[in-house]
């Protein structure tokens, strides 16, 4: 050995390596050959597992897709049309003959029969108002007016009848009705209506769709607030029977409601006036109640 130089010696390592691994591998095989199964299971599982933690299996790539979904506006349309529909009333007088002529249509504003109509509509009819809805006929009353061209009625829920009782003292109608609610429109805040913005006008029978083309806002001699807006113009086609119906936006809230003009022309009053003529009438009734109560 100590002849040896250090080549010869890191060859003579490795020799004496192979062979105690070749003499190693055949006593583990001889034995593995003797052992017992539950051994010889046991070995193979520890090695199955440290093969499976040294040699990974292929990774799964997870691929994410992002997918756009673009809403068209002609979608919006119909999903705005669809929910206000039923808001869509029919406004009836009874003449002088007992028998109901229309008179337009008009937009329920409040679950409990708080309708707005055009106020043109409304001429040399003021008293025994009717309202239809879904074949329903009930008596109705102005409770609130605007100077800018509408009515507020309000429906009496109680009387709703099923059948056209045109001497409404309701001795024909032996049918129960359930308990009557509208479905009214959501007004939105028609501070927010901005120029170019899609506008949908609706009654029973059809639908226009325009874009807003004007705002009118009130003369003002305070330069520190922006003047209420009092008009809303839009491109959509004039039809007198939108007179009383909504305008709305492509969510379905209603930035509007169309009357005539002395002219005989649809124009849009905002929202929020509407929404200021229905505070009004609850401040009236408080009061109302108040005096009532002393």
């Amino acid at each position: 050995m100590e002849e040896l130089n250090k080549t010869q010696i890191v060859l003579l390592t490795l020799l004496v390596s192979f062979v105690t691994s070749i003499a190693t591998g055949i006593v583990t095989v001889t034995l593995m050959d003797q052992a017992p199964p539950a051994v010889t299971q046991t070995i193979n599982h520890v090695v199955e597992k440290t093969i499976e933690t040294v040699v990974p299996g292929e990774v799964q790539k997870t691929t994410v897709v992002t997918k756009q979904i673009k809403v068209r506006d002609e979608d919006q349309i119909v999903n705005a049309v669809a929910k206000n529909q039923k808001a869509i009333l029919t406004i009836g007088g009874v003449n002088m003959s007992g028998a109901i002529d229309t008179l337009g249509i008009g937009s329920a504003i409040s679950s409990d029969g708080l309708v707005v109509v055009d106020k043109s509509k409304m001429l040399g009819n003021r008293n025994n108002l009717v309202i239809s809805k879904g074949g329903l006929v009930m008596e109705a009353a102005i409770v609130g007016e605007s100077p800018d061209g509408y009515y507020l009625l309000q429906a009496d829920l109680s009387t709703a009848t099923s059948s056209i009782d045109t001497s409404l003292d309701h001795a024909s109608s032996t049918v129960a009705i359930p308990d009557v609610s509208f479905s009214p429109l959501v007004l939105a805040d028609s501070d927010q209506v901005k120029l170019g913005q899609t506008a949908i006008a609706i009654n029973e029978r059809s639908v226009a769709t325009g874009i807003v083309s004007g705002l009118s806002h009130a003369d003002s001699s305070s330069d520190s607030a922006v003047p209420p807006l009092v008009q809303i113009e839009t491109t959509i086609p004039n039809n007198p029977a939108n007179a009383g119906g909504p305008v709305l936006n492509l969510d379905g809230s209603t930035i509007g409601i169309n009357v005539l003009n002395s002219d005989g022309m649809i124009i849009t009053l905002p929202s929020n006036s509407i929404k200021d003529t229905m505070a009004s009438i609850s401040v009236a009734t408080d009061t109302a109640d108040t005096i009532e109560s002393k």
